[in-house]
Protein backbone atom coordinates (compact mmCIF):
# COMPACT_ATOMS: atom_id res chain seq x y z
CA UNK A 1 0.00 0.00 0.00
CA UNK A 2 1.58 3.17 -0.99
CA UNK A 3 2.00 6.33 1.69
CA UNK A 4 -0.39 8.44 -0.18
CA UNK A 5 -3.10 5.61 0.36
CA UNK A 6 -2.37 5.53 4.48
CA UNK A 7 -2.30 8.98 4.28
CA UNK A 8 -6.01 9.29 3.08
CA UNK A 9 -7.42 6.26 4.79
CA UNK A 10 -5.75 7.94 8.14
CA UNK A 11 -7.29 10.85 7.11
CA UNK A 12 -10.73 9.76 7.00
CA UNK A 13 -10.32 7.99 10.21
CA UNK A 14 -9.66 10.96 11.70
CA UNK A 15 -12.71 12.82 10.14
CA UNK A 16 -15.02 9.80 11.23
CA UNK A 17 -13.82 10.29 14.57
CA UNK A 18 -14.23 14.14 14.49
CA UNK A 19 -17.73 12.91 13.68
CA UNK A 20 -18.05 10.54 16.26
CA UNK A 21 -16.71 12.80 18.83
CA UNK A 22 -19.13 15.48 17.95
CA UNK A 23 -22.14 12.79 18.09
CA UNK A 24 -21.27 12.92 22.02
CA UNK A 25 -20.81 16.38 22.14
CA UNK A 26 -23.54 15.87 25.82
CA UNK A 27 -21.03 13.77 27.73
CA UNK A 28 -18.43 16.57 27.91
CA UNK A 29 -15.50 14.28 28.91
CA UNK A 30 -15.89 11.63 26.35
CA UNK A 31 -16.41 14.58 23.51
CA UNK A 32 -13.29 16.33 24.81
CA UNK A 33 -11.09 13.69 25.42
CA UNK A 34 -11.94 12.37 21.92
CA UNK A 35 -11.87 15.73 19.72
CA UNK A 36 -8.38 16.71 21.99
CA UNK A 37 -7.26 13.07 20.48
CA UNK A 38 -8.67 14.07 17.02
CA UNK A 39 -6.59 17.14 16.94
CA UNK A 40 -3.57 15.47 17.54
CA UNK A 41 -3.62 12.71 15.16
CA UNK A 42 -4.49 15.19 12.50
CA UNK A 43 -1.57 17.31 13.68
CA UNK A 44 0.85 14.11 13.36
CA UNK A 45 -0.66 13.27 10.51
CA UNK A 46 0.21 16.87 8.73
CA UNK A 47 3.82 16.14 9.71
CA UNK A 48 3.91 12.74 8.66
CA UNK A 49 3.29 14.43 4.88
CA UNK A 50 5.22 17.43 5.99
CA UNK A 51 8.04 14.47 6.44
CA UNK A 52 7.47 12.36 3.70
CA UNK A 53 6.74 14.87 0.84
CA UNK A 54 7.84 18.21 1.51
CA UNK A 55 4.60 19.61 2.10
CA UNK A 56 5.91 23.09 3.31
CA UNK A 57 7.98 23.30 -0.39
CA UNK A 58 4.59 22.37 -2.14
CA UNK A 59 2.88 25.36 -0.03
CA UNK A 60 5.47 27.71 -0.34
CA UNK A 61 4.97 27.17 -4.30
CA UNK A 62 1.65 27.59 -4.37
CA UNK A 63 1.76 30.62 -2.61
CA UNK A 64 2.40 31.93 -5.97
CA UNK A 65 -0.34 30.35 -7.87
CA UNK A 66 -3.46 31.78 -6.23
CA UNK A 67 -5.87 29.94 -8.77
CA UNK A 68 -4.70 26.45 -8.43
CA UNK A 69 -6.30 24.45 -6.26
CA UNK A 70 -3.09 23.71 -4.27
CA UNK A 71 -3.10 27.28 -3.03
CA UNK A 72 -6.88 27.16 -1.74
CA UNK A 73 -6.25 23.32 0.11
CA UNK A 74 -2.96 25.32 1.67
CA UNK A 75 -5.22 28.51 2.40
CA UNK A 76 -7.89 26.68 4.09
CA UNK A 77 -5.55 24.00 5.94
CA UNK A 78 -3.81 27.50 7.44
CA UNK A 79 -7.13 28.55 8.83
CA UNK A 80 -7.74 25.25 9.88
CA UNK A 81 -4.82 25.39 12.52
CA UNK A 82 -6.02 28.59 13.80
CA UNK A 83 -9.47 26.71 13.95
CA UNK A 84 -7.56 24.22 15.92
CA UNK A 85 -6.24 26.24 18.69
CA UNK A 86 -9.52 28.47 19.02
CA UNK A 87 -12.00 25.65 19.37
CA UNK A 88 -9.19 23.91 21.74
CA UNK A 89 -9.71 27.21 23.68
CA UNK A 90 -13.03 27.76 23.41
CA UNK A 91 -13.57 23.83 24.66
CA UNK A 92 -11.59 24.22 27.86
CA UNK A 93 -13.57 27.46 28.87
CA UNK A 94 -16.91 25.47 28.25
CA UNK A 95 -15.32 22.43 29.89
CA UNK A 96 -14.73 24.84 32.83
CA UNK A 97 -18.03 25.95 32.89
CA UNK A 98 -18.14 28.87 31.30
CA UNK A 99 -20.57 28.81 28.60
CA UNK A 100 -20.02 30.60 24.91
CA UNK A 101 -21.87 30.35 21.79
CA UNK A 102 -18.73 30.71 20.19
CA UNK A 103 -17.33 27.40 20.67
CA UNK A 104 -20.15 25.97 18.21
CA UNK A 105 -19.79 28.48 15.89
CA UNK A 106 -16.04 28.18 15.51
CA UNK A 107 -16.63 24.14 15.28
CA UNK A 108 -19.36 24.73 12.56
CA UNK A 109 -16.13 26.49 10.51
CA UNK A 110 -13.88 23.85 11.52
CA UNK A 111 -15.97 21.37 10.41
CA UNK A 112 -16.16 23.15 7.21
CA UNK A 113 -12.82 23.71 6.57
CA UNK A 114 -11.53 20.51 7.77
CA UNK A 115 -14.31 18.89 5.04
CA UNK A 116 -12.84 21.16 2.79
CA UNK A 117 -9.20 19.99 3.04
CA UNK A 118 -10.05 16.86 3.55
CA UNK A 119 -12.06 16.09 0.01
CA UNK A 120 -9.05 18.56 -1.81
CA UNK A 121 -6.83 15.99 -0.48
CA UNK A 122 -8.01 13.62 -2.40
CA UNK A 123 -7.18 15.50 -5.76
CA UNK A 124 -3.85 16.49 -4.55
CA UNK A 125 -2.38 13.38 -3.71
Amino acid sequence: MSPEVIDQIAASVVLAALVGGVSLRRRHRLHAAIMCSCFAADLALVLRIEVRAGALAQAAEAAFAPRTLLFWHVLVALLLLALYVVALWLGYRMYTGRRTPWHLRVAVAFFACRLFVFVTSFFLG
